[in-house]
């Protein structure tokens, strides 16, 4: 069995190099940083080289605060050197030094000789330590800074990036870190997961993994691969078992070689179930290597038996789908889209959990991890797996034209091998994604001839999308779904643009206007609206003097709402400083006018992003079976912003968070849009695997007016139409008791002109105010 023991008290020197003889300085121990342009401060590990310069004074103490964040770009180019210490013992196992996490390029120092390199961050990096003395040893870490290390791999003619991403292109660096309109630009570099010793037998198991070959009701063929590193000087024998609450299944075989798989039939198996469509069942496995009868070595993880297939048609329209079925039966999705827990990756981990907690409160079943960050620590697909919440994943690129060379092909390709290693054995990811919006960039290669675009590359071009990542899911994972963007654009699609799923944005205006309500998509795995953070959230990372004025157009160019915009610049005509300005823009589209003071304003702005995802997910789930699911974007911020999250930084929920819980409940009454005869439309949408019967009552809340009374029956799930309101000019109240209560809304008033103060008093008298934080009662 592995030992780990994490190495502790680290030091970190850092300094720029300005001139050839002191790019020639290269410090392999602490003792050689003394007497050099080398400053030494304690560090933490695993961290980022940015929040030590902060703890040591150099950089804000709180570099969320205002403007802060941008003094980390004058540190850009700083060259680290992580210093620590470590006891090596010899013995009979086998010593290696693992960093889970190097950001980003790197060089690794034992006693001063070079043990190894690196130049990926989103993987861990392991190197033999081989015969050292007993006792202690120093190790160095060189990190050279990604602007610095990027220069040695400029991109080509061919690539395509965001303003400030280029540089991404060519480094395997979390694309968000260079700066996105939902992060600030924080390049960042360091040790920013563990590191630690590893030793391990000589002979052990190296990987196991875990697939279903064959399911029906009542039994399940499955299929347990192993790999081993063997010495063969004795007779080997390999053990696997699967427990649940139903008992044991054991299987076991001699070994001849060092890889070896082994069959189980599980009867009447209990299956891994997404949210809504029965329990997530999982099984304990257990593999152990003896030889010559006694153990030496064991691995156990947790499975579930499901099977997963992806049916989808290339463009949306009649006939169109893009629809998962899981263990045999179509699901609809109903979830969000996960982004950076915070903006130095050393603190995802500890902020994981806050964010799958909301989500599972909020009744996702569904999780797509965004293309624009690293990939998540075992611990959230382990909270997938638990609560049967399905996790569509990207790969990490995004919006961009990647390189098409060989080394970037050979680091995808290690890369990716590492990741699906990994994770494979989740029964909670349904999807491997390639990258996020990739396939929209490489719709700029196109000319105009004769008024029609002609398109001299297009994103089947891309070989690591429909090359490298393919080859690698179908050696390691054959029998999991594998799209190569999101959206992907193939056939016909490419040059319409018109995909079966596709990423709802748009011009993000009137949210109930033609492009929104009129998408023939059939799965939206991007959609969102803005909603202010409450103003006590607000006064957190916003100084007093520029919270006045809210709807003012000074507000736009403000350096405090520019930075909290994400913009890392402060041209208020940059690229990303466009949030404000859009949130303005949207409070006049729905009240006529924004108001100046805070709290106002701040309550005008979430009632509009409330609305917005209530709209969105209850127009996909009337439109079933047609539609199959929506992703909205996000539950929570990684950092202080202006955003579309439903959570913000600090955790005050926006009002859209109860909207979407009532939204997405599994058995839900929604009112429709207006038909073409003017009237709302009942709605009952039933995603619980039961009949569900309810008495619904509707009322329109200003007047105190009855407008609808009956009952409604539903299959398991089945979506059914069951009545009509004509008066279409209210705000309704939504009950409904019996095999399931609930309650919901529909505010049919919602206009170029909306009355605030009718709005505000709707929100009173249902005592959907109460769901209001982070103002003043």
């Amino acid at each position: 069995m592995e030992i780990r023991t994490q190495i502790k008290n680290w030091r970190l020197g850092f300094c720029r190099h300005r001139t050839v003889e002191e790019k020639k300085l290269s410090p392999k121990s602490e003792r050689e940083a003394f007497g050099t342009p080398i400053r030494v401060i304690d560090a933490e590990v695993p961290g980022n080289y940015e929040l030590d310069l902060s703890r040591a004074g150099i950089l804000p103490e709180d570099l969320y605060f205002g403007d802060n964040v941008w003094e980390t770009q004058k540190y850009e180019d700083l060259h680290l050197w992580y210093f620590a210490k470590f006891i090596y013992r010899k013995d009979e196992n086998e010593t290696y030094l693992l960093f889970d996490g190097i950001d980003t390029a790197a060089e690794i120092f034992v006693d001063g000789e070079l043990l190894g390199t690196a130049e990926n961050m989103l993987i861990p990096h392991e190197y033999p330590l081989g015969d050292l003395g007993d006792g202690e040893h120093e190790l160095t870490v060189h990190v050279i800074p990604a602007a610095v290390y990027s220069l040695e791999h400029a991109p080509d003619a061919l690539a395509v990036a965001q303003t400030y991403s280029r540089d991404s292109l060519v480094i395997r660096k979390a694309p968000y870190l260079y700066g996105w309109d939902i992060m600030p630009r924080t390049v960042s570099g360091g040790l920013w997961r563990e590191v630690l010793v590893v030793k391990k037998p000589r002979e052990r198991i190296v990987d196991v993994s875990f697939c279903v070959s064959d399911l029906t009701p009542e039994n399940a063929s499955v299929k347990v691969t192993v790999d081993t590193r063997l010495l063969f000087d004795g007779e080997y024998r390999l053990k696997a078992s699967l427990t649940n609450r139903d008992g044991r299944i054991e299987a076991s075989t001699k070994l001849f070689s060092a890889s070896v798989s082994l069959r189980m039939n599980v009867p009447c198996p209990r299956l891994w179930q997404p949210k809504n469509y029965g329990d997530p069942e999982l099984y304990g496995l257990e593999v152990s290597l003896e030889r010559n009868g006694e153990e030496i070595d064991r691995l156990s993880k947790r499975v579930g038996i499901r099977t997963v297939v992806l049916d989808r048609t290339s463009r949306s329209g009649d006939g169109a789908r893009f629809r998962f079925f899981v263990n045999g039966k179509p699901v609809y999705a109903m979830g969000t889209n996960w982004v950076p827990t915070d903006a130095f990756p050393s603190r995802h981990e500890a902020l994981t959990e806050r964010g799958l907690v909301l989500a599972e409160d909020l009744g996702c079943n569904m999780i797509r991890c965004w293309g624009g960050n690293v990939y998540n620590p075992d611990s959230f697909y382990d909270f997938c797996d638990a609560h049967g919440i399905m996790v569509w994943q990207d790969f990490s690129m995004a919006c961009g034209i990647y390189p098409q060379d060989g080394r970037f092909c050979s680091l995808m390709r290690e890369e990716a091998e590492s990741v699906v290693k990994r994770l494979r054995d989740h029964p909670s990811i349904v999807l491997w994604s390639g990258d996020n919006e990739c396939d929209q960039s490489w719709r700029s290669k196109k000319q105009k001839v004769n008024g029609e675009n002609v398109f001299t590359l297009t994103a089947d071009d891309n070989v690591i999308t429909r090359k490298v990542l393919p080859e690698v899911i179908k050696r390691l994972d054959p029998s999991r779904p594998y799209l190569p963007s999101s959206p992907y654009l193939d056939g016909e699609s490419i040059i319409k643009n018109d995909p079966s799923e596709d990423h709802l944005w748009g011009p993000r205006k009137w949210f109930k206007g033609e492009y929104y309500k009129d998408s023939k998509c059939c799965f939206a795995s991007e959609t969102g609206y803005h909603g202010c953070p409450s103003p006590e959230s607000l006064k957190k990372f916003i100084g007093k003097d520029h919270l006045e004025n809210m709807g003012d157009a000074a507000v736009c160019s403000d350096p405090h709402w520019l930075a909290h915009s994400a913009s890392p610049e402060s041209d208020p005509k940059a690229p990303f400083a466009y949030r404000v300005p859009l949130m303005i823009r949207q409070v006049e589209r729905l009240f006529g006018s924004a108001k100046k003071d805070l709290e106002l304003f701040a309550l005008q702005s979430q009632i509009s992003q409330a609305e917005a995802l209530k709209f969105f997910i209850e127009h996909f789930r009337a439109a079933k079976p047609y539609r199959s699911g929506l992703l909205w974007w996000n539950v929570i911020d990684g950092w202080p912003q202006v955003s579309d999250a439903v959570v913000d930084w600090y955790g005050t929920k926006k009002l859209a968070y109860s909207y979407i819980k009532r939204s997405q409940t599994p058995f839900a009454v929604i009112i429709d849009e207006p038909d073409e005869n003017s009237r709302l439309a009942l709605v009952a949408d039933n995603e619980t695997p039961k009949t569900v019967s309810v008495k619904v009552k509707v009322t329109e809340v200003l007047s105190g007016k009855e407008v609808f009374c009956g009952g409604v029956e539903a299959e398991p799930r089945e979506t059914v139409r069951f009545g009509s309101i004509e008066d279409v000019k209210g705000y309704y109240l939504i009950r409904w008791e019996g095999d399931e209560n609930g309650v919901n809304h529909f505010a049919a008033r919602l206009g170029e002109d909306t009355d605030y103060a009718e709005y505000r008093r709707f929100l009173s008298l249902t005592g959907f105010d109460g769901a209001l934080e982070g103002f003043e009662k």
